[in-house]
């Protein structure tokens, strides 16, 4: 089992967003998944109650009885890619700038 890096966290709810209902138990099944350190080859992911609890190669994890099965064993899962950086605010439609920060652009960018 790996300890999960905050982008695969943040890239795992891609998928669990398609899931019905967070709060019971899924295992994922993937051909690959991306953990920020390494290719997990035959990956497995337990969801609990809408919180990951176990990643690693599915010989490896078992999944709690009962659990909801999700098959993406045809795809790869990755973190999300996030841009950590930004200028919120300083854009008015193809111009970028501080004549353009305001209380307005700000939450239009933030929201």
């Amino acid at each position: 089992m790996n300890p999960f890096s905050l982008p695969f966290t943040a890239g795992l709810a891609c998928a669990v967003a398609a899931l019905p209902a967070l709060a019971q138990d899924y295992v994922i099944d993937a051909g690959k998944a991306f953990d920020g350190r390494e290719v997990i080859q035959n990956a497995r992911i337990v969801v609990n109650d809408g919180r990951m609890v176990a990643v690693g190669p599915q010989s490896d994890i078992e999944g709690p009885e009962g659990a909801t099965q999700v098959d993406h064993t045809k795809h790869f899962i990755m973190p999300e890619l996030i841009a950590g950086h930004s200028h919120a605010g300083t854009v008015q439609g193809l111009e970028h700038g501080g004549e353009h920060y305001s209380r307005e652009t700000v939450t239009r960018d933030l929201n």
